[in-house]
């Protein structure tokens, strides 16, 4: 089987990715994969790259608004596939479709975030115009596949498309954090960890107002770890200061999360919106609750689940706390990666 993927990650042409190293594993389970990746001309992503049965092409665009155009013209010159799959149903779903078109082949489309969360629509006027373009394309796709049962749910619910949807959580080798060693934090008693992204919709700011409800109510020991980096990290510095909270706040930057999960108390999910949500999968798997909003895999996998305020969150936190409460991990679908990859063609394979 032959397969043209449409992608925006470029971590797919770094030789030392897991990005590349997954797609390595598609290709080989598929037969072949072609994957154009959008890139713009000051990324110095390479032209073309191939690693065994996976050719990687860059579109080196002038803009972004370029991508889709310059798409199409390099699909117009590879070898017809037997379906085209698109990483997103928005600018690559675009892509995607006319590709499909083309070639005359089955359009199979992913779905990796909650693209009708009012949170996702609010963000800016590009996603208000990606939501357009993806009640489109994913009525035309002859297969879906989505990251968690709620954006199954969310899809069926408005009636878009007639296609199958295929629910395939991202893969997390969720073995590697079941055997975490437990450790203390040495100075927060509670320690209350969040993994992001620090951007707005990630709303890390309502975890340093939940620490700031949590010492006002008697927990004088508590203290937040925020493991992440972004345009975000300043204001919440700033935010610490604001609160009175900021001798109990540590922003790390990006690292590796398992050391703070071996030493975290409990963690905080406060995203706006998200369509799987894998650090949520990694705590659990390591023990750890986890008190999120109803977004992504939080409540499938075994979060609890509170309204969007610092109260209700900080309300389920000394619930957890006093009742000695552990993370579980439910409903997670894979015991090995194989498994994952076969799964994933699988899916690709029922589209035609």
């Amino acid at each position: 089987m032959h397969v043209l993927s449409i992608s925006t990650d470029r971590n797919v042409f770094d030789d030392s990715s897991a990005v590349q190293a997954r797609a390595l594993e598609y290709a080989k389970a598929l037969g072949s994969v072609d994957t154009i990746v959008f890139s713009r001309l000051n990324q110095n992503c390479q032209k073309e790259k191939i690693v065994d049965k996976l050719s990687l092409y860059a579109t080196r665009s002038r803009s972004r608004w370029l991508y889709i155009v310059d798409a199409i013209k390099i699909a117009k010159t590879l070898t017809k596939p037997d379906v085209v799959t698109t990483q997103d149903p928005f600018e690559s779903g675009l892509a995607g479709f006319f590709i499909a078109n083309h070639f005359k082949v089955p359009l199979h489309v992913q779905v990796h975030t909650d693209l009708f969360s009012p949170e996702f629509a609010k963000h800016s006027w590009l996603n208000r115009a990606r939501l357009v373009i993806a009640r489109i394309i994913l009525k035309k796709a002859q297969r879906v596949r989505v990251v968690s049962e709620r954006i199954k749910e969310l899809i069926e619910d408005r009636n878009i498309t007639k296609s199958t949807i295929t629910v395939l959580p991202i893969f997390v080798d969720v073995e590697k954090y079941r055997g975490v060693q437990r450790a203390r934090h040495e100075r927060f008693n509670p320690m209350l960890l969040v993994v992001s992204r620090l951007e707005k919709e990630k709303n890390v700011s309502l975890a340093l107002e939940t620490l700031k409800i949590l010492r006002e109510g008697g927990e004088k020991e508590a203290g937040l770890v925020v493991v992440g980096q972004g345009s975000e990290a300043g204001i919440l510095t700033k935010k610490a200061k604001a609160l009175g909270v900021n001798q109990w706040f540590e922003c790390v930057g990006w690292r590796d999360p398992l050391p703070y999960y071996a030493m975290a108390d409990v963690m905080l999910f406060p995203s706006l919106y998200d369509g799987y949500g894998m650090v949520i999968v990694e705590a659990l798997a390591s023990g750890v609750p986890v008190v999120a909003n109803d977004v992504g895999v939080a409540r499938e996998s075994g979060s609890h689940i509170a309204a969007n305020t610092p109260r209700t969150f900080a309300h389920k936190i000394v619930e957890i706390l006093s009742e000695g409460k552990r993370g579980e991990l439910k409903n997670y679908p894979y015991s090995s990666f194989e498994e994952y990859v076969m799964a994933y063609a699988k899916d690709l394979r029922t589209t035609i």
